[in-house]
């Protein structure tokens, strides 16, 4: 269950950076999530936002 949820976290995160040109300020809006939480998940899942520049 747990992989799963990180496959759709990450899903959701990426389509949102995607959008938002990598401005995770923006992505923090678009997906209703405080930054820091936004950060964390990036963190955990080794999102980076430059690569969506």
């Amino acid at each position: 269950l747990e992989e799963q949820v990180n496959r759709f976290e990450r899903h959701l995160i990426e389509e949102a950076l995607r959008a938002c040109q990598g401005r995770a300020s923006l992505a923090c809006e678009r997906l209703g999530l405080p930054k820091k939480t936004l950060y964390d998940k990036m963190r955990r899942l080794a999102i980076m936002s430059d690569d969506f520049r």
